[in-house]
């Protein structure tokens, strides 16, 4: 059984999805496609563009005459969570094995995730000398997504202990004057803005005064204050470190 995972991005998240047509003949559905995605759709409520989304594809066909032609087809992608539930509402051994199947792929992914927040104490172990440490980290950086800054952070430090130098300086990347929101601060390690919010008063960053946070002196060389409509504090990665 091997099914292939395709990522797809839905406001501004990567999402996993698979071919429902693909489950629907793994699962020995006797009745059409169609009629039996339309079918689990309507009944469970899944939601366009949240829990499936429609794909069109072109597929190449043989004419009599020897010439290719074209034609297409609509598949419904689906997500992994949805995949699990599909399986399971079919109640057999076959729809049980590719449940299973399912939540074994999720936990490889989870798995991946894990090791990716990992990835530079990996690389610290591998360099030998600056030249190879230089290559190695414009790689990492190349192919680093917002949501790993602190990673990134962490690894410059470690690379200015062991080094004396900042890798971030040689590649002109500037974290320390870039400032976040709570929310994005939260989204880099998996905590809600109140949580992060919490944090930073408990560093004596800022306090909570009729019901509006504001800087404390402490706090001055780590945030900016953002006057407007409403009023805000965006925040540097090592508030969070």
């Amino acid at each position: 059984m091997n099914f292939e995972i395709i990522e797809y991005q839905i406001s501004n998240e990567k999402i996993n999805f698979v071919s429902a047509r693909k489950l629907h003949e793994h699962l020995n559905i006797k009745s059409r496609f169609n009629d039996w995605i339309n079918n689990r759709i309507n009944k469970f409520e899944f939601i366009e563009n949240e829990d499936f989304i429609w794909h069109t594809k072109s597929l190449v066909t043989h004419r009599e005459n020897g010439q290719n032609g074209y034609a297409e087809y609509r598949d419904c992608l689906v997500t992994i969570d949805v995949a699990k539930e599909l399986a399971m509402i079919e109640n057999n051994p076959i729809g049980r094995a590719v449940r299973k199947y399912f939540i074994n792929v999720e936990k490889q992914f989870k798995k991946q995730q894990t090791s990716q927040n990992h990835d530079f104490l990996k690389l610290t172990n591998e360099l030998n000398d600056y030249e190879i440490y230089s290559n190695k980290l414009l790689g990492f950086i190349e192919n680093l997504e917002t949501r790993k800054q602190t990673t990134l952070f962490r690894f410059d430090k470690i690379m200015l202990q062991q080094f004396g130098t900042s890798p971030l300086k040689t590649f002109k990347i500037d974290l320390d004057s870039q400032f976040f929101l709570p929310t994005e601060l939260g989204k880099m390690i998996n905590k809600s803005a109140v949580e992060i919010n919490l944090m930073l008063a408990n560093k004596g960053f800022q306090v909570r005064e009729n019901g509006i946070w504001k800087m404390t002196s402490s706090g001055r060389d780590f945030g900016i204050a953002i006057v407007g409509k409403y009023n805000q504090i965006k925040w540097k990665i090592k508030t969070i470190m």
